[in-house]
């Protein structure tokens, strides 16, 4: 297999794993009413959790933003 096509296969590995977190931990729980409460509830999710508190074994088993405020703190 080329490199290319491992590369490929890694990011969408990467992608459904996400949407399978994303699903178990928060869209089941919820009836959405509209699309609009849908929209709000994923981007509670992604920026007052995922991103936030959530570790990711990816980055140190840190919270992203951890990791992004480490790294630029060490390039500073």
């Amino acid at each position: 297999m080329k490199a290319w096509m491992l590369l490929l296969d890694k990011k969408i590995s990467n992608s459904e794993s996400f949407f399978k977190t994303i699903k178990i931990e928060s869209i089941n729980k919820f009836v959405f009413s509209s699309q609009s409460m849908l929209y709000t509830i994923v981007f509670r999710y992604i920026e007052g959790w995922y991103n936030t508190t959530r570790i990711h074994s990816a980055v140190g088993c840190a919270p992203v933003e951890a990791f992004i405020s480490k790294s630029l703190t060490a390039v500073a």
